[in-house]
């Protein structure tokens, strides 16, 4: 089994990050080994979680209260799935309580973008489903008034124009998320491509779509006059 340095969880883990990190951020671990468990059939509990352990380069108690906690943990816990690295992880926990209000919506901005993207090269979003994400949940707000009665205020004290201008450009500097949009609702984000590969594809797939619709209304258009003469005919 190779050492692996990246932590996979669910969103829906972050849900109660601001009421208690610490146990946020322990529950991201005891979920990412169980979620390495899960390979190690045939396997007694504890040596289970050893391998988790020496995978995740983790130090956990090796004991079956501490395997059925990470259980429970995976069980709870579902939907799509974002990640950490286990550094980044760890200086989380360790300065959430010392980190800018700013640069904890960062933070949960690029855990929430990783949910969105998965594993594609690029998608469609918008800030009701990144914010949606950033509290932990896997739909989207409805609208802006859903978002302010149902985030929590830190976060939705961002939703300002301004404030998610800014938090865009601080994905695409510090974490590369890259981010487009034009003149349409919502925007595409990728981790992967470059920002000018990235506006190369959504124009591509844009202007497909156009000359496809196009076709199809007029062919839309072509059919019901063909209806229409054929309803002329047989009434004559």
């Amino acid at each position: 089994m190779s050492n692996t340095s990246y932590l996979n969880f669910p969103i829906s883990i972050i849900e109660g990050i601001f009421e208690n990190h610490n146990e946020t951020f322990n529950n991201i671990v005891k979920w990412a080994a169980a979620d390495v468990m899960k390979g190690c059939n045939g396997q007694f509990p504890t040596a289970r979680l050893l391998a988790a352990n020496q995978e995740l380069q983790i130090n956990m108690p090796v004991n079956q209260s501490t395997y059925q906690q990470c259980l429970d943990i995976y069980k709870k816990y579902t939907g799509a799935r974002t990640g950490l690295s286990r550094e980044n992880a760890k200086y989380l926990k360790q300065c959430w309580g010392f980190l800018k209000d700013s640069d904890k919506v960062l933070w949960l901005a690029f855990i929430a973008a990783k949910s969105i993207i998965g594993n594609k090269a690029y998608c469609k979003t918008n800030d009701l489903m990144l914010f949606a994400r950033m509290n932990g949940l896997l739909r989207a707000y409805a609208n802006e008034k859903d978002l302010k009665e149902h985030s929590n205020p830190l976060i939705s004290n961002f939703y300002t124009r301004r404030k998610r201008d800014t938090l865009r450009k601080r994905l695409a500097e510090e974490f590369h998320i890259k981010c487009y949009s034009f003149h349409d609702r919502g925007y595409f984000i990728s981790r992967r491509l470059s920002l000018e590969r990235l506006v190369e594809l959504v124009e591509l797939d844009r202007h497909q779509k156009k000359s496809y619709q196009g076709k199809t209304a007029r062919a839309r258009k072509r059919a019901l006059e063909l209806i229409h003469e054929n309803l002329l005919e047989d009434s004559s």
